[in-house]
Order: C-alpha cells, then structure tokens, then sequence
C-alpha cells in the first residue's frame, strides 16, 4: 500500500510540474512567426572596354537574400554598389566578388570607378 501511495504522490508531482512547464512556455498560437528562408542570389557580369557586355540589367532581389556579385572584366577596374557602399575589384583573369545581404530595400546603381559607366542596378523588394 505504500508503495502504491508514494507512487500516486510521485504522478501527482509530475503532472504539476508538466503543467508548469507549459504555463511557462505559453500558448503556441501566440509565438512569433519563424522568418522565412533566405536565398542566395548569384548575379555574374562581365565589362569590356568599361560598359556591360549584355547592357545595363536591373536584378530584381528580395531583401535578407544572401547576394553574391561576380564582375568579370578585359581591363583592370573598380565595381562600386552605391546604397551598400561595396567595392571590389576585378582585372583579366581575375573576377572580382562581392557577398554580402540584401538588407536595404530600394534601387542601386553599380558602377565602374575608372571608367564611371553604369553596369547593372539591384532592385531589392
């Protein structure tokens, strides 16, 4: 008989610290939504003689994508995303690349430095 009252007390115990838990960790239908997955955006360009080869693009982005940049040229140069402020260079054989997240929604320019043309623009929604 005792053994049957301590292991009632022992139940008893349990189910109280079980509801405590969940009082504690509160109701599911109030938690915040998980952040939807973000995506990695690979965008590849290519210079010559200073101006895009497939002309000036917009790349249309959604923010907090991870955005990997590579810039391929035929002469040595500086790509410079305005609104990030990123920089890198690239030379003949030598791409350039820039990683980073989209985390300032609105339209940028990417230019050259050297030659100040216009190469691409993101669009970040």
């Amino acid at each position: 008989m005792r053994i049957a009252r301590i292991g009632m007390v022992c139940l008893f115990g349990l189910a109280v610290l079980i509801a405590l838990t969940i009082a504690a960790c509160g109701n599911d239908n109030d938690a915040v939504p998980t952040p939807t997955a973000v995506d990695n955006v690979a965008i590849e360009v290519e210079v010559a003689g200073g101006k895009p080869v497939d002309g000036v693009q917009r790349f249309q982005i959604d923010a907090r994508d991870t955005i990997t940049i590579i810039v391929n040229g035929d002469t040595a140069d500086e790509l410079h995303i305005h609104g990030y402020d990123l920089v890198v260079g690239f030379a003949p054989g030598q791409p350039g690349t820039i990683i980073f997240e989209a985390d300032i929604p609105g339209i940028f320019e990417a230019e050259t430095h050297h030659n100040g043309n216009l190469v691409m623009e993101l669009e970040v929604r």
